[in-house]
């Protein structure tokens, strides 16, 4: 209750955290309903810094001390907008379910280097959800059935795995794992951030993608393979030519003969104006 304004509605849970006052810091601020809206549930202390603080570290887990005994149909809960989860990897898919089902004000939701595998189709219940990272878990699609988030802005994705050399000497190149880019994504008219995620097929999906002419950032990864894929994405690109300032591109081919740089030369005509970053890999 003693910060400001602006960190309402916020809870942050770390592992390297202390959360041994989480319990009574949600008493308090169940019994303080009036002040709810300017209330910050913030969880932390300090740093361990002794060897036996550090072996206290590893046995708490804040998701299993701090999330499963919230009361989700509380109204206080549901009055919240920002969650960060990240690195709680024992934050599981049915927590985010139940998440979903009750908290709806939620603006801001990192689910990064957790345990999660999947998205709930009840997702979509998140309807003023404006910033999503899934970046660092086993999540590969989302749910068959279309879920739109009307007010997304960014769509945080992907698991890059180093290079390294193997044991007969070989360099292995690093890799990128990601989603699948949801259907529908030219209805999501409010996105800005769209990186990592991957294109299927011939890449169809990239058709609505030249309409989210907000969009500032965009990271993809596709089959350089099929030369439909690079003519969608150059309509994108040059539909995209007068708001896009960052491009990654991580290309997965196993046709060494593939003709690519040909083809940029011959179908990227109208390139983006205002380009400041740019990394094609692959």
């Amino acid at each position: 209750a003693n910060l400001p304004p602006d960190l309402a509605h916020r809870i942050s849970i770390r592992n390297a955290f202390q959360i041994q006052q989480a319990a009574p810091a949600q008493q308090r601020h169940m019994a303080s309903s009036s002040r709810s809206a300017k209330t910050c549930w913030n969880i932390f202390n300090r740093f361990f810094s002794s060897a036996s603080s550090s072996h206290q570290a590893q046995i708490y887990k804040p998701d299993a001390l701090f999330l499963d005994p919230i009361p989700l149909s509380s109204t206080q809960l549901g009055l919240l907008q920002v969650l960060d989860l990240e690195d709680c990897m024992d934050f599981k898919d049915h927590q985010l379910e139940h998440i979903c089902n009750h908290v709806f004000q939620l603006k801001y939701l990192s689910l990064r280097n957790t345990g999660i595998t999947k998205l709930p189709k009840k997702l979509g219940k998140l309807r003023y959800l404006e910033t999503l990272d899934i970046r660092q878990t086993k999540v590969r699609a989302f749910p068959k059935k279309s879920i739109f988030l009307p007010k997304l802005k960014h769509l945080l994705a992907g698991v890059k795995t180093a290079g390294c050399r193997s044991l007969d000497g070989i360099q292995e190149e690093e890799s990128l794992h990601t989603i699948q880019m949801p259907k529908h994504i030219g209805s999501m008219a409010e996105l800005q951030v769209l990186s990592h995620v991957a294109v299927s097929g011939h890449g169809d999906e990239l058709i609505d993608i030249g309409n989210l002419l907000l969009l500032r950032k965009l990271g993809l990864v596709l089959d350089g393979s099929q030369k439909s894929t690079f003519r969608h994405l150059f309509h994108a690109i040059g539909k995209l030519r007068r708001c896009l300032q960052s491009l990654s591109i991580c290309i997965i081919s196993n046709n060494e003969d593939s003709d690519t740089a040909t083809e940029i030369e011959e179908r990227l005509l109208m390139p983006p104006r205002y380009l400041r970053h740019l990394q094609v890999s692959g």
